[in-house]
């Protein structure tokens, strides 16, 4: 039976990363529209409504925080069509990041094409954000901002 809870935990973990991977191979291949992968600070720079993720009021009764990773793919228009969470604490927060990234807006990206004229783009990348739990309070913050973002959560 022990063998069975180790291959299934594997599989666990496995399903997920081949899901990803082969959503990012199609995408890639599938568009005549260019994809770009950028840094997190150049995603950053280019968000125009931005919703920062609330503290879940179940994650602050656990007292679970750390960091949450996400990936996201935005269209030529701006609007975000795709959140997978790379990392998080508890399930609760992961959702928290999902809901508030699928909500996010950014100003068009575009590339040069081979004859050097600008064509809309696609864009990949991550964005993450700190869980913090402080006397009792939840908190959320990110590497671009300031002061952090208190709440109970929703």
């Amino acid at each position: 039976m022990r063998g069975f809870w180790r291959e299934f935990r594997f599989y666990c973990v496995l399903l997920p990363v081949a899901l990803f991977v082969m959503h990012i191979w199609t995408t890639l291949h599938e568009s005549d529209v260019p994809m770009l992968k950028v840094p997190e600070g150049y995603l950053r720079s280019r968000a125009r409504n931005v919703l920062i993720p609330s503290f879940p009021q179940q994650s602050l009764v656990r007292g679970s925080q750390g960091t949450a990773v996400a990936f996201i793919q935005v269209e030529e228009s701006g609007s975000v069509s795709w959140v997978q969470i790379l990392d998080s604490p508890d399930d609760f927060i992961g959702g928290s990041v999902q809901k508030a990234l699928s909500s996010w807006t950014f100003e068009p990206t575009s590339s040069r094409s081979k004859d050097n004229t600008k064509v809309p783009a696609k864009v990949l990348g991550k964005l993450t954000f700190f869980f913090k739990i402080v006397d009792g309070k939840g908190s959320v913050s990110s590497p671009a901002l300031a002061t952090p973002h208190g709440g109970k959560g929703s």
